[in-house]
């Protein structure tokens, strides 16, 4: 099963789901329209749900609570309530201050102000150089 499938499936159940604290994950995927469990039920089917179950929980989305139930984590109420799994992934990238941005700018100038004298003298060095050998030429 292409893991991007599973993902987009696991983005849909953290938003469409009604009751995050217990559930039936099967009952669920079904209700939600995610992945069919009506009988009967193929193997393939099967190996999708098991991926499905696997990657929600190695997510910390999902964790099992006992007797084929499953209830949402912080991380998965967190998720659902900022608009699932792509929504809180960009969350959780780090955003720079503008003091940060500032910084940044600034560093990135001073390097430019320090290297073009440098490139500078490098390109008048080599004039130098090919105007002595044209005059070594001539004499």
């Amino acid at each position: 099963m292409l893991d991007s499938k599973i993902i987009k499936e696991i983005d849909i159940f953290l938003i469409k789901i009604d009751n995050p604290s217990k559930f039936i994950l099967n009952s669920e995927l079904e209700k939600l329209n995610i992945i069919s469990t009506k009988a009967p039920v193929s193997k393939e089917t099967m190996n999708h749900i098991s991926e499905f179950k696997e990657r929600i929980i190695g997510l910390e989305y999902v964790e099992p609570l006992g007797n084929g139930l499953y209830g949402f984590t912080s991380k998965g109420y967190e998720a659902k309530s900022i608009g699932g799994h792509f929504v809180y992934q960009k969350s959780l990238t780090p955003k720079m201050t503008k003091f940060e941005k500032w910084s940044l700018l600034i560093s990135i100038l001073a390097l430019l102000i320090a290297i073009i004298p440098y490139i500078i003298n490098q390109i008048e060095i080599s004039e130098l150089k090919s105007r002595l050998e044209t005059l070594e030429k001539e004499t």
